[in-house]
């Protein structure tokens, strides 16, 4: 069986990019692993200099887990370094400005900027789901 994941990308401006991501797992084990949410490659450029997007910071987060599937956002490295854990069966949102600054990408080594996704169903009862919404800030340097 399979995952039906999808990537939609909301905005993509000079600073801002909101990404939509769902997915509906078939069977209770489908899972995806470390898949790459956001290509800061395929980014716009900023319009000024030209400059392509090297990362992202994660500014807020709107999210909806269901079936007990966890998902973790990874920064990718070398060794993917994990940005954030998603409980399973839960909703929420988090505006990480509030709170004081938004999560940045701390990979080290090998750091492509890019945003990795991971899910587990460890309860392995139904086939789970996920709705994430992800406000992010790009940075160019």
């Amino acid at each position: 069986m399979a995952v039906t994941a999808t990537t939609q990308v909301l905005e993509d401006g000079p600073r801002n990019l909101v990404v939509h991501l769902t997915a509906d797992a078939t069977a209770n084990n489908d899972v995806e692993t470390a898949n790459t949410k956001i290509n800061v490659s395929t980014l716009s450029t900023q319009p000024d200099t030209g400059a392509s997007c090297t990362h992202v910071s994660i500014e807020r987060i709107q999210f909806m887990t269901q079936n007990g599937l966890n998902v973790k956002l990874y920064w990718g490295a070398n060794t993917n370094q994990l940005a954030l854990t998603l409980p399973g069966s839960f909703s929420d949102s988090y505006d990480f400005l509030k709170n004081g600054a938004p999560i940045v990408n701390n990979a080290g080594a090998g750091k492509t900027g890019n945003l990795l996704l991971t899910s587990e169903n460890p309860a392995n009862t139904a086939p789970g789901r996920y709705s994430i919404t992800l406000w992010c800030r790009k940075s160019y340097n």
